[in-house]
């Protein structure tokens, strides 16, 4: 039933807003009849008359301008809400809590933190360096990075960066 009363109202919003249910109906893509079956249904649902209809013209009842001052004001905030979701994708910001061990934090993320720092301003990082990753997931880490095999969990998501050879070295006069 929620369902049928926001789409309803928006299609109200959209008559008022057109002027007839002739160009809200082009703007929302569904015949007039459609558009009046809506409104009315609404009307019935809310067991007011929301518009006074003539022949030529539509007026919003006192009933109809309450609801339609209300919706229209849930439809702004709903826009500014999607707006502010978009722009928070669009810019990262917050706090990125990293975890690595330490030698590899020294020699390889420090420099490469200072860029990402220059390039998203927004972003806090907070480094960790050391085997304080035992719980990272307890401790609210974003990232951690391994040297030698994940742990067994089903809760990660993991992404190999780089693969490390190992071996034995030395000269033959050894």
């Amino acid at each position: 039933m929620l369902d049928f009363i926001i789409n309803d109202a928006l299609t109200l919003l959209c008559v008022v807003d057109a002027g007839s249910f002739a160009k809200a109906g082009s703007q929302l893509g569904i015949s007039p009849s459609v558009v009046s079956k809506r409104i009315t249904r609404l009307e019935h649902q809310l067991r007011a008359q929301l518009l006074q209809r003539t022949t030529r013209s539509i007026a919003l009842t006192e009933a109809g301008t309450l609801f339609y001052e209300h919706c229209k004001r849930i439809k702004a905030q709903i826009n500014d809400a999607a707006l502010d979701v978009s722009k928070h994708h669009d810019y990262p910001t917050g706090l990125l809590r990293i975890n690595a061990p330490m030698s590899f934090g020294q020699v390889h993320l420090v420099s490469a933190l200072n860029d990402f720092i220059n390039l998203y301003p927004e972003v806090q990082v907070e480094l960790i360096l050391g085997s304080q990753y035992a719980n990272f997931i307890h401790n609210g880490l974003d990232i951690a990075i391994f040297i030698k095999d994940l742990p067994d969990t089903d809760l990660l998501r993991s992404h190999r960066i780089a693969l490390r050879n190992t071996g034995i070295y030395g000269s033959q006069d050894y």
